[in-house]
């Protein structure tokens, strides 16, 4: 059975700006989703879940932070 989560107004505007980092990432680097995977060590799969906005910003792993940080401060 599918679990249906409910977000916070707060919740919706983490994610909208996670999602908006997201496309500024691959428009600024001149990457495709599979580089910027590359780049920060994550599956395309997961991508494809940030950018639908199933997982929120504050729940990504404390890896991919470090690589996202390490590619762009």
């Amino acid at each position: 059975m599918a679990v249906v989560v409910t977000r916070s107004q707060r919740d919706k505007q983490q994610i909208a700006r996670f999602i908006k980092v997201l496309n500024h990432a691959m428009a600024a680097g001149n990457l495709s989703q599979r580089g910027l995977c590359n780049r920060i060590d994550i599956t395309i799969g997961t991508l494809t879940k940030y950018l639908r906005g199933d997982v929120p910003p504050f729940r990504v792993g404390l890896k991919i932070q470090c690589a996202w940080r390490g590619s762009w401060g």
